[in-house]
């Protein structure tokens, strides 16, 4: 027989059809389980009947398709959730920190009031930037003591514990300080001095 011409059916080995078997009930298990009563029971027979009149070829490319979509979920609810709860948590302590500046203290001239607010925001949105700089557990303690200490008066003080807060959340936190808070401390003098 003439290799070239033969068209021999192949037969998939029997660890292949185990795994497509595997494969197959997962995926069918987890599109049942989020079905409800009368849907269920449509989807069940609906199913039977696709899979006794259903050629091998379509159940693989169907067995492949849902198979692809629940790797597309997976990846969602292991990669991009916790991006979506980081920003979540990561807006709300931002908006604990833009406070700042609607709550200008008496006796605090308003354009010194402004360079400390903006510095403080500034240097809020550089270091809390992402997971990678500042861990989620630590950005949720930060926001906590952010909204305790805003209840509360605010000054320039404020602004300094602000700052010695973002050090607090971590090697980056420290090191944005230590770098950019002499910068804060001169303009917030040459403003103060204006005065």
């Amino acid at each position: 027989m003439n290799r070239a011409t033969s068209q021999v059916a192949t037969v998939a080995p029997p660890a292949q059809r185990l795994l497509w078997l595997f494969t197959s009930a997962a995926v069918i298990l987890r599109i049942i389980s989020s079905l409800e009563g009368g849907q269920l029971s449509l989807f069940i027979r609906r199913l039977c009947v696709f899979m006794t009149s259903a050629r091998r070829s379509t159940w693989l490319l169907v067995t492949g398709v849902l198979a692809a979509v629940l790797l597309g979920v997976a990846f969602l609810a292991f990669r991009v959730l916790p991006l979506l709860v980081y920003a979540q948590e990561r807006t709300a302590a931002y908006e604990a920190v833009a406070q700042l500046p609607d709550r200008r203290p008496d006796g605090v001239d308003a354009q010194v009031w402004e360079v400390a607010t903006s510095w403080a925001i500034t240097a809020y949105a550089n270091v809390c930037f992402s997971e990678g700089y500042v861990p989620i557990d630590e950005l949720r303690r930060f926001r906590v003591d952010v909204e305790q200490r805003m209840a509360g008066n605010v000054n320039l003080a404020t602004i300094d514990w602000l700052w010695e807060r973002l050090a607090e959340t971590g090697p980056h936190g420290q090191e944005y300080r230590n770098r950019f808070k002499p910068q804060y401390r001169e303009s917030l003098n040459t403003e103060l001095a204006k005065r």
